[in-house]
């Protein structure tokens, strides 16, 4: 799986990844919402699809607004905790960056070599934007080892 798939809309960035904790695959999704802008979900189901269909649906629930560049993991912190279907309103921040969001959901990763996952669309300042269709395909690597094992057998 790559390590993240990064494009822009409208002046928003935005930095799509697969990773896992303690078993489970989710995908995180980084929004960077630079000054005079503002995005809001219009829903927030992602879809999961292999072999042609529509095999697993999940959904944001909340949105963390990242501090200092770091992800907000901490529950205490409510006050940088905001519902996903809330604007995310951008601003310049002191330290030259622009104010990030994160939103993560669990997926249900299917035992295939290929699949599609589709995310919600958004509103940039009120004007519809539709985020690009995210393609996996697992990909084999041959190691060394691999190799002398198979040569041996």
């Amino acid at each position: 799986m790559p390590h993240g798939i990064r494009f822009a809309r409208q002046g928003v960035r935005i930095l799509t990844t697969l990773a896992t904790y303690k078993g489970k695959t989710y995908l995180r999704v980084f929004t960077e919402v630079p000054e005079g802008k503002t995005v809001q979900l219009k829903d927030i189901a992602i879809q999961v699809l292999w072999d042609g269909h529509n095999q697993d649906k999940a959904a944001f629930r909340k949105t963390s607004v990242l501090i200092d560049e770091r992800f907000i993991y901490n529950p205490t912190l409510q006050e940088q905790i905001i519902n996903a279907h809330e604007p995310m309103v951008g601003k310049r921040m002191p330290g030259g960056w622009d104010k990030s969001y994160a939103l993560a959901a669990y997926i249900n990763i299917p035992d295939a070599d290929e699949f599609r996952v589709i995310l919600p669309q958004l509103t940039v300042n009120e004007e519809l934007v539709t985020l690009p269709e995210l393609r996996f395909q697992k990909k084999w690597r041959m190691t060394l080892i691999n190799l002398i094992g198979v040569l041996h057998c």
